[in-house]
């Protein structure tokens, strides 16, 4: 009871403001929570195509790539701080449940094989032997 009369005599601009503060946190919880439920998902592998690049004024270069899982392709992108070139290939981790949601791996490229569709348990070894230590 004390509760409702003090927000009833609260200003608007203090309930706009618990409001708004109220739902910052909400989405940060929830983008929280999906990106841990991302990360624990179980991951296969495949190959992805760089589409596109573009630099962002004041922001990294973004990456827009495409890859094939059981015969869907899905398109992402994401920021990096090196230059890739249009059409170069690399490895994707590909979450399980979440499939539209593939992590390009640019630490592995496939120096020029870029069968997409091909799907792997984990980074076949002649991958592995390409990987790019970023420094």
């Amino acid at each position: 009871m004390l509760l409702r009369k003090q927000l009833i005599r609260m200003s608007k601009h203090k309930k706009l403001t618990i409001a708004s503060w109220s739902f910052v946190v909400l989405v940060i919880l929830v983008g929280g929570i999906s990106k841990f439920l991302v990360n624990k998902s179980p991951k296969v592998f495949s190959i992805c195509k760089v589409e596109k690049t573009s630099s962002r004024l004041k922001g990294p270069l973004m990456l827009y790539y495409t890859y094939q899982f059981k015969g869907e392709v899905y398109s992402y992108s994401y920021p990096t701080g090196t230059s890739e070139n249009n059409g170069d290939c690399f490895i994707v981790e590909i979450p399980l449940r979440y499939t539209g949601k593939g992590k390009i791996l640019v630490d592995y490229p496939t120096n020029g094989y870029c069968e997409l569709g091909v799907v792997w348990d984990e980074i076949p070894p002649r991958f592995k032997a390409m990987k790019v230590e970023k420094y």
